[in-house]
């Protein structure tokens, strides 16, 4: 079996790249060829044939991997391990932090999930538009982790849309 591993460096402020050995030895019991990219997975999907995809990443992400293999249509199974600013959807799928991912993954505990699709964007379990999206995509995550999703969010309450709806 084959597995891909997609580490997104910037997620999580880097705190899986030290432990990327670790990761690949213990997966070694599974797997009989381990790849490990940081970027270009379309490419890497392209030209390959994984039966796994784990994503080191936050939601963000997950997203972005998703719809690169929607846009490929192929069949292949998806892993994480949390490492975003709060990695909502790896949580619900119960991958909660490094050991529990691991025994998901060398378990074979994978569950089936629907894709959905609006207009040309894919995702796995939820879309925001508005006010929520403007929370989601601030740039003080960086700086206060998950304090800026609730700090943006109470901002926002008093602001007025900027749109045409009103």
């Amino acid at each position: 079996m084959k597995l891909l591993i997609l580490y997104n460096k910037i997620s999580g402020r880097n705190k899986y790249y030290k432990k990327l050995d670790y990761i690949k030895d213990k997966l070694k019991t599974k797997y009989d060829q381990i790849d490990i990219i940081y970027d270009d997975l379309l490419e890497a999907l392209k030209n390959n044939n994984y039966d796994t995809l784990l994503i080191i990443g936050g939601d963000g992400t997950i997203n972005h991997s998703v719809n690169i293999i929607a846009s490929l249509n192929i069949k292949i199974r998806l892993a994480f391990i949390p490492n975003g600013t709060c990695n909502d959807l790896s949580r619900t799928y119960g991958y909660k932090n490094l050991k529990k991912s691991l025994e998901i993954i060398l378990n074979d505990n994978y569950i089936k999930r629907d894709l959905y699709k609006i207009n040309d964007k894919y995702f796995l379990y939820g879309f925001s538009i508005g006010g929520i999206t403007r929370i989601a995509n601030n740039e003080n995550r960086k700086i206060f982790g998950k304090l800026s999703y609730y700090l943006h969010g109470f901002i926002n309450i008093f602001k007025r849309p900027n749109n045409n709806f009103y």
